[in-house]
């Protein structure tokens, strides 16, 4: 059946109608969204370079031949910064390897990793998602942490993330960027940076960690709660032998290194440094008590601190403290006093801590042995 001339016409006319009316709404949803993300961009805080690196380092108590005696932590202080010198090649490349594998030729976001997440979305197949080691920085440390609860407010937190990331890039190099990075995560068990991990896991310093321990660590980020190697040991074995492929893959270890890797009994080494650490854990001695009661005095009297202030600096302020304690004139001490042969009617002492949370959320920890 042939249509006539005129039905012709109509149908291109209608086709033409169409086709300019579906134009026009492409355009126009396009400039809703273009004017939503203009908008966003303008309520994005200023890229402060201070706010970039962590906030919260636990002060160091040394004695007089400089060994570390206590440290004095509050929530969200169990940190210890380290520099990029210190960090091993291995712990290094295992972050970038499962976390940003473009992380040193992308100018702040990853526009692969992000279509991969988009698709991943879409077809309910995930294969990681699209931050970068530079907007994961940017969600810690800038934006609060990324805690939203609808959709809408983590994609414009997530916009946030991508615009301050670009930012950042250009005026902070690379090294910077992942030293920052690795000083801020959540490793568990209340440790935060790498440092803190490496002392926390392996009772070494971060220099000092092998290829295998540093896929151990670099597996705890995504999730610390369950991925960490003492309460997730499972867990974190599975994502390190992710990590240690993703390495081969990219080139950052051959397949012997990565095979010499998995065959390390690396989770016997953590709970044997773990039952130490537990054997160890032992109040404040009464000389640090005598130490913080005298760093109090100076803050709040000679540089006029407040006692909350005073607080605040030395369980969070990253302080180092060098008293004249004498390690061997200590030990003698702690020998003789320890001695029960001087006691002998003394049967039993006790060990106590107690913990006063005072106005403010402000808490105070006394420990005592009697």
């Amino acid at each position: 059946m042939r249509l006539s001339k005129d039905w012709r016409t109509l149908l291109k006319l209608t086709g033409k109608i169409t086709g300019i009316l579906l134009l026009a709404g492409f355009f126009t949803l396009g400039g809703i969204a273009f004017g939503a993300v203009r908008g966003i961009i303008e309520r994005t805080p200023g890229l402060d370079l201070d706010s970039i690196a962590p906030k919260g380092y636990a002060t160091m108590i040394y004695d007089s031949k400089g060994n570390l005696t206590d440290t004095l932590v509050m929530e969200g202080s169990n940190r210890d910064p380290a520099a990029f010198e210190e960090l091993p090649e291995d712990l290094i490349n295992a972050f970038v390897a499962i976390e940003d594998a473009r992380f040193w030729e992308h100018n702040g976001i990853d526009l692969r990793a992000i279509a991969r997440a988009a698709v991943g979305v879409l077809t309910g197949n995930s294969k990681g998602g699209g931050s970068t080691i530079t907007q994961q920085l940017i969600k810690n440390n800038v934006l609060g942490g990324g805690r939203e609860t609808s959709f809408g407010a983590k994609l414009e937190r997530k916009l946030k993330e991508q615009y301050l990331a670009v930012q950042l890039t250009k005026v902070m190099d690379k090294e910077t960027v992942l030293v920052n990075y690795l000083n801020t995560i959540n490793l568990g068990n209340n440790t935060l940076g790498v440092k803190m991990a490496a002392r926390r896991y392996f009772d070494k310093e971060v220099s000092e960690l092998t290829l295998s321990e540093s896929a151990v660590i670099a597996g705890i980020t995504q999730n610390p709660a369950r991925l960490n190697p003492l309460g997730g040991r499972e867990a974190n074995e599975e994502k390190r032998r992710v990590i240690l492929q993703y390495m081969e893959e990219q080139g950052y270890i051959t397949e012997e290194e990565r095979q010499e890797a998995l065959a390390d009994p690396v989770y016997d080494r953590i709970q044997s440094v773990d039952v130490a650490r537990q054997e160890a854990d032992r109040v404040y001695s009464y000389f640090t008590d005598e130490t913080i009661r005298q760093a109090t005095g100076i803050l709040t009297g000679e540089l006029s601190y407040t006692e909350n202030q005073a607080y605040n600096l030395l369980y969070g302020g990253g302080l180092t403290i060098r008293t004249a304690q004498d390690p061997d004139i200590q030990a003698v001490v702690d020998r003789e006093v320890n001695n029960l042969e001087h006691y002998p009617v003394t049967r039993f002492s006790l060990d106590y801590r107690l913990s006063v949370r005072q106005a403010g959320g402000r808490r105070s920890t006394i420990r005592r042995r009697i």
